[in-house]
């Protein structure tokens, strides 16, 4: 009797020896020549908004850099605040020298690439993605900057999405970050912290497919901001940077002055050289056929009132420096959104610097309800 219960101590403690190394020791799988980490069962973390995060080893990214980075031309004071921890994590973050992966929560959402063509007031409309904004055709772009306001438009189904975000594109090679309402995507309809990339043969959000590169150890992808502006009230922003950073083409993705990631140089054909166009602006969709539109920005669009309308401000292109746009190209009007109050002066009064812009608008059906304020 005494033999069997040493027995079942000694298989009981080699248990738990095994289990612990099979934790911290997380070995790479290699498919397609790729390097991919199996996610741990047991090392895990839990944002305050619920979302559980696999935390992965990081050794396959041993004495990796991140290279020095433009900054943008922005006095500290203007940017953005930094992100506190203790309002991401419930209780610890993940291990030192591990990332963040989140897990997934829904089906595998395939990225929409912007249109090429965007509708006028008073056309038909079936369905698809709409876009208001400015556009920059500026020689090689290597980069931009926009410090954007957080809003969480009401309603959006599934089958929609919102967002404001700052898009760099060549040809059918595109990259993204910035705000979205997306339920399909995240199974909820909270304002988070996304990013996507396409190339000719398809596109995908986050890390839903290998080719953004995590290398924040604190600072999740998917992150939900914990406050949103509100009219008459608190104005939230986020200062997004996304720039060509070293000779791989490789391009990072830097939130709040932190660096999260880069997308791999090696993914695109025209992008890993030079961007041809940015877009700064507010996205919308919905699934054809429909007639129905969500809302936009702050759900509502009134022209240079930074209370009640959202707005991108201290906007730059990076160049050989970063700069405001020499010249662009706005598009300032769709059947239900808008986009105005574009200059480059500041607003002191209003608290609003630099080149800036507002977008918005309540969507609704076709032809009825749906107009900018």
């Amino acid at each position: 009797m005494n033999e069997t219960k040493e027995f079942s101590v000694h298989m009981a403690l080699l248990a738990i020896f095994f289990s612990s190394f099979c934790i911290h020791d997380i070995k790479a799988i290699t498919v397609n020549n790729e390097e991919h980490f199996p996610y741990s069962t047991r090392t895990i973390a839990k944002t305050t908004s619920g979302d559980i995060y696999d935390c992965i080893d990081r050794q396959s990214q041993t004495g990796f850099k991140v290279p020095t980075l433009h900054k943008p031309n922005v006095s500290f004071k203007n940017e953005s605040k930094g992100f506190d921890l203790d309002e991401i994590w419930s209780g610890k973050p993940c291990p030192p020298g591990t990332i963040p992966v989140p897990q997934k929560t829904g089906k595998l959402q395939k990225y929409t690439f912007p249109p090429k063509s965007f509708l006028r007031d008073g056309e038909s409309y079936s369905g698809g993605t709409e876009f208001v904004g400015i556009i920059v055709n500026e020689g090689e772009l290597m980069g931009a900057y926009a410090e954007i306001t957080i809003w969480n438009p009401k309603p959006i189904h599934p089958g929609q999405f919102s967002a404001a975000s700052i898009l760099v594109e060549n040809g059918e090679d595109a990259i993204e970050a910035g705000w979205i309402v997306h339920p399909d995507l995240y199974q909820d309809t909270q304002t988070r912290l996304y990013t996507a990339w396409r190339t000719a043969t398809g596109g995908y959000y986050n890390v839903d497919y290998p080719g953004f590169v995590i290398v924040n150890e604190e600072i999740p992808l998917n992150y939900v901001f914990p406050r949103t502006s509100n009219a008459w009230g608190e104005i939230d922003q986020v200062a997004i940077t996304i720039q060509r950073g070293d000779e791989a083409g490789n391009w990072y993705l830097t939130v709040n002055g932190n660096v999260l990631g880069f997308w791999k140089g090696e993914l695109f054909s025209k992008l890993a050289n030079s961007a041809a166009t940015i877009r700064f602006g507010g996205q919308v969709y919905s699934r054809p056929p429909t007639k129905d539109s969500p809302p936009m920005g702050s759900g509502r669009f009134v022209n240079n009132n930074h209370i009640r309308t959202c707005y991108m401000q201290n906007v730059q292109i990076l160049m050989d420096e970063f700069v405001p746009p020499p010249s662009y190209t706005k598009i300032d009007l769709t059947r239900c959104y808008a986009c105005g109050g574009d200059n480059y002066v500041d607003q002191p009064k209003r608290g609003v610097k630099g080149f800036h812009f507002y977008i918005g608008g309540k969507g609704g059906h076709d032809g009825t309800s749906c107009v900018y304020v």
